[in-house]
């Protein structure tokens, strides 16, 4: 399976993106409940998960495409860097000025060293004195961001260490995410053997135990032509078996949901993403036509809820869709005024930004594949995108 040129993956990402901005809101203002079945349907399909296992799948896809590795990293910060320093902004001054008292004192020093932080790899830093908002945190949905910038500097490294370039590799990979996978087992049921709370949070924020996920992706990525059978045009096959996973899981007491879900999910669900990409694969351009909400709809969702959650009653049915419509409109805007720009900057890049695309599906004849075998796609992260 050599054509990338057709595939679902902006659509993906904004039901991630989604997902993650619904489940927030829910679960600050209560809404879970009278959610009722939609909402056990929407968190049983954690974003952040999803998220993690796009970014390895393309971002390694990328990588293997772009000869240079400065170019690399240029795409990369193109990708992150633009849209989430205009939101930091935008962010700071619209809680500064609406919220003032929830901004707590902090001297200059303090400022400029969170300020910092947010405008380089360390977004999950949340100091005492933006905690004071309603999420306790000016924007913590953030902390994905350092996990993507950790993934976007490993992966040369994975594949100079393990010769990826040379061979297929499956094996180390394997047990790289092995390893990653027992750290992962190790933090979501064994904080107490931490020896400080400090502690369990850097390895939290921290890529190891999150590297397992990623390299899913990379798996699927690589070995995606002898793996055809298994996903193109196999959606609803893996749905059932989703389902099938998620009841039993449940039924023996595993943690189905959220960013900790237990790991025979996050292998089902991995396959649910790839045969979402390849099933109808002309459905998500059709739908978005080439424009990406995700990356938007992620950085702006919890600063907007902080209002929402200053200035609406706990439990209002109206937060919801005040968040969506606020949250669609500023994403819209970064989407066409930052991303968009920056991204048609990219060079080697897996898609032309704003291109539609008119290729065959991946069902086509052998030919048809082999005239389009020059990849398209560059849905880069995360949210993190």
């Amino acid at each position: 399976m050599n054509d990338w040129r057709l595939n679902n993956f902006d659509l993906i990402r904004l039901g991630a993106a989604l997902q993650v901005a619904i489940g927030h809101t829910a679960a600050h203002f209560g809404l879970w409940g009278p959610l009722g079945f939609v909402g056990k349907a929407i968190a049983v399909f954690p974003g952040v998960p999803i998220f993690f296992v796009v970014s390895g799948l393309l971002i390694s896809r990328s990588f293997e495409q772009t000869p240079r590795l400065a170019d690399y990293f240029r795409n990369r910060c193109l990708r992150i860097y633009p849209a989430l320093w205009v939101c930091l902004v935008v962010s700071v001054i619209a809680t500064v000025h609406l919220l003032p008292d929830d901004t707590g004192q902090a001297s200059p020093w303090r400022w400029m060293l969170w300020w910092s932080a947010q405008m380089s790899v360390a977004q999950f830093w949340q100091p005492a004195f933006v905690k004071g908002f309603g999420t306790h945190a000016l924007n913590g949905a953030l902390w994905t961001i350092t996990i993507e910038l950790q993934f976007y500097l490993l992966l040369p490294l994975l594949y100079r260490v393990l010769r990826l370039r040379q061979t297929r590799g499956n094996l180390a990979l394997i047990a790289v995410g092995s390893a990653s996978l027992a750290l992962f087992l190790l933090v979501t049921t064994r904080s107490d053997l931490f020896p400080s709370w400090d502690s369990f949070l850097l390895m939290v924020f921290a890529v190891a135990p999150y590297l397992w996920i990623f390299i899913l992706g990379i798996l699927i990525q690589r070995n995606l032509a002898r793996l055809r059978g298994l996903f193109v045009g196999k959606l609803p096959a893996w749905l059932a078996l989703y389902i099938v996973v998620t009841l039993l899981a449940h039924a023996a007491g595993w943690r189905v949901t959220g960013n900790t879900m237990n790991p025979v999910s996050v292998v089902v669900l991995a396959g649910v993403v790839a045969a979402a990409a390849f099933t109808l694969p002309s459905l998500g351009e059709r739908l978005l036509r080439g424009n990406d909400l995700s990356y938007g709809i992620y950085i702006y969702h919890t600063p907007i809820l902080n209002l929402l959650l200053a200035y609406l009653a706990i439990g209002s049915m109206l937060s919801l869709p005040l968040l969506l419509l606020a949250t669609l409109t500023m994403a819209a805007g970064s989407w066409w005024l930052i991303e968009r720009p920056f991204l048609r900057r990219k060079r080697n890049a897996l898609r032309d930004i704003g291109t539609p695309a008119v290729q065959p599906a991946l069902s086509d004849s052998h030919s048809a594949r082999d005239h389009h075998s020059a990849s398209r796609h560059a849905n880069d992260m995360a949210p993190p995108r």
